[in-house]
C-alpha cells in the first residue's frame, strides 16, 4: 500500500514539476514565446512546443509512479485520475483561449502515455 501511495504523490508530483521546468524552458529560450504567453497568442509551433512538453511531463509521471508502485498496481489509474481532476477545470477555463484540437490531444493524451510509461518502468525496474 505504501508504495502505491508513494507511486501516486511521485507521479503528480513529477508531472507538475516537469510542467513547470518546461514551460520556464520554452519561456526562457524562445523570446517570441515568452511574449505571447502571457496572452496566450500562440502560434501552432508554439501549442505543439505545449504538446511536446505535456507529452514529456506524462512520461515522467508515468515512469515515476510505475518504478516506485511496480507492476501490479493501481498507482498508475489514481496519478490519472487526480491529474485529470486538477486539470480538466483549467483546461476549461482556457478553452476559448487554444484551439480546440490542442485542448482535446493535451487531455487526451494523459491517460495513454501515463499508463504506458508506467507500465514498461515498473517491468524494466521489477528486472533489476
Amino acid at each position: 500500500m505504501w508504495r502505491d501511495v508513494g507511486g501516486v504523490v511521485a507521479g503528480v508530483a513529477s508531472w507538475w514539476l516537469v510542467a513547470a521546468a518546461g514551460y520556464w524552458l520554452l519561456s526562457a529560450s524562445w523570446p517570441d514565446y515568452a511574449i505571447a504567453e502571457p496572452s496566450a497568442d500562440f502560434t501552432a509551433v508554439m501549442l505543439l512546443a505545449r504538446v511536446l512538453v505535456g507529452i514529456v511531463c506524462s512520461v515522467a509521471a508515468g515512469a515515476a509512479c510505475g518504478v516506485i508502485a511496480g507492476p501490479e498496481s493501481i498507482a498508475a489509474g489514481i496519478v490519472v485520475a487526480v491529474l485529470l481532476v486538477l486539470l480538466v477545470p483549467i483546461q476549461y477555463s482556457v478553452w476559448d483561449d487554444f484551439p480546440t484540437w490542442y485542448n482535446l490531444v493535451f487531455l487526451g493524451m494523459l491517460v495513454p502515455i501515463i499508463w504506458r510509461s508506467a507500465k514498461v518502468a515498473s517491468r524494466y525496474t521489477s528486472g533489476l
